[in-house]
């Protein structure tokens, strides 16, 4: 256990699958790197594990939000990935999110009861269970971190007020600071 989840230990949510095939799989976005060349590292990361799902038959169905920045790149990011897993007829794509809530929101419009299994860094995810639980109260959720890494990429995201969002900065510390407070 590194000293970030000795410090942070409760903030991660340990994984639950479920037993049975779930509706669908919900991927977070973590945007692309400057000049939309690739996914983040957490999102690329991410993105493997949620197709890893759909290939071990955990789902036939996967969303992937794609964030207002750069979406077209994104979009074209992931269903490369998907393509090459063979899974590319198993995609659902949600333009246009800004945030956690917008992906829970656009999630919502597609399924309101059921069960959905969420992907997300191990960090991201008490706090995106959280607002999915806010805004799919009928829906059980599921979820899988997928894997932490040391640091975060900075993405091609514009800055809230100012200051610097989580995807944005290069200190794992700061990023886990910025789920534990919003």
């Amino acid at each position: 256990m590194s000293l970030l989840d000795r410090i942070f230990r409760r903030m991660i949510v340990p994984d639950k699958l479920p037993e049975d095939e779930t509706m669908m799989i919900f991927c977070h976005t973590y945007g692309t790197t400057p000049g939309f060349k690739r996914l983040t590292a957490v999102g690329q990361a991410a993105t493997e594990k949620a197709i890893q799902l759909i290939l071990e038959g955990k789902s036939n169905s996967l969303i992937f939000p794609v964030s207002s920045y750069g979406e077209d790149e994104e979009k074209k990011i992931r269903l490369d990935l998907a393509q090459k897993a063979g899974i590319a007829d198993k995609i659902v794509f949600l333009r246009g999110v800004k945030s956690t809530y917008d992906e829970a929101a656009a999630v919502g419009n597609r399924i309101v009861e059921g069960n959905l299994l969420v992907v997300a860094d191990r960090y991201h995810m008490r706090r995106s269970l959280r607002i999915f639980r806010s805004c799919l109260p009928r829906t059980k959720l599921y979820n899988v971190s997928s894997v932490c890494l040391k640091y975060d990429e900075p993405a091609h995201l514009p800055t809230l007020f100012g200051f610097i969002q989580s995807r944005q900065i290069r200190n794992k510390f700061v990023s886990i600071l910025w789920n534990k407070l919003f």
